[in-house]
């Protein structure tokens, strides 16, 4: 998973891939007045509540039982940590009683992984246009359970 962008400085685009059989990804697409709009949603620590909800929006279609879910370290610190949590609490929630409730998470850089390094080149595509990427779903559900 890596993104393009931050969501304080909007446009953002999330990137997960999926390297198995076959090569999948997904890439979500957050503009400002979705921002905007979200981020009048969310009660406290709107940015790392945010960039959670994104991450799991884009990994969620393309996780498995037993994945390890690697993010680019962009995220870093206090960051991190809060960004972790969130993501954390939304598959304990969701997938309440399964095995992706509680699934490994590692903050790992695109030189020590090959997912990594791909999903970063699609953010990059994605951000130049040269691939499909899908207009941010409705994160309403997430941000009740994150608030």
């Amino acid at each position: 998973m890596d993104s393009s962008g931050i969501v304080t400085q909007t446009p953002v685009y999330m990137a997960a891939v999926r390297k198995a059989n076959t090569q999948k990804h997904n890439i979500l697409h957050l503009d400002k007045s979705k921002e905007n709009e979200y981020r009048k949603l969310i009660r406290k620590e709107w940015r790392w509540k945010l960039s959670a909800i994104l991450i799991f929006k884009s990994i969620e279609p393309l996780i498995k039982q037993n994945d390890i879910i690697q993010i680019d370290t962009d995220f870093q610190g206090k960051n991190r940590a809060k960004i972790e949590s969130y993501l954390r609490k939304l598959f304990g929630i969701k997938y309440y009683g399964k095995k992706l409730s509680n699934p490994k998470i590692q903050f790992i850089p695109p030189i020590h992984s090959e997912d990594v390094k791909l999903a970063h080149k699609k953010s990059r595509k994605a951000r130049r246009h040269k691939i499909d990427v899908v207009k941010c779903p409705n994160l309403r559900k997430e941000i009740d359970i994150l608030n």
